[in-house]
């Protein structure tokens, strides 16, 4: 029961990756720069640290991995302005009123002809 909620949890992640081309760019390009990296790191091995094409292709993934996570990110959901409805409906509870009043004020009067 729990691999199936697990499942299902992870469906939207995979359905947005499939069709978002943002989020496949920003995929292709933290793998392309990881294996640029190791790539690098490997032929270089003790002289490694003191490169700076590994330091750029580390930080191209790093930043690509990053955008990633955030386009893959929920988004927000939008505030409820509770106060506007609030406001909106006091308005119109308060013009019925005073068109109510000022009705039955008419109502009273004797109609000059």
């Amino acid at each position: 029961m729990a691999k199936t909620g697990q499942a299902k949890s992870v469906l939207p992640y995979i359905q947005r990756l499939l069709e978002d081309e943002f989020v496949q760019e920003q995929l292709r390009n933290a793998v392309d720069g990881a294996r640029a990296a190791y790539g690098r790191a490997r032929r270089q091995r003790g002289e490694a640290v003191d490169d700076k094409r590994l330091y750029g292709n580390l930080r191209q993934a790093a930043s690509s991995t990053r955008n990633l996570t955030r386009a893959l990110r929920p988004a927000k959901p939008k505030p409820k302005r509770r106060v506007r409805k609030l406001a909106a409906v006091a308005l119109a509870i308060g013009g019925c009123a005073w068109l109510t009043m000022r009705l039955q004020r008419l109502a009273g009067r004797p109609q000059q002809d």
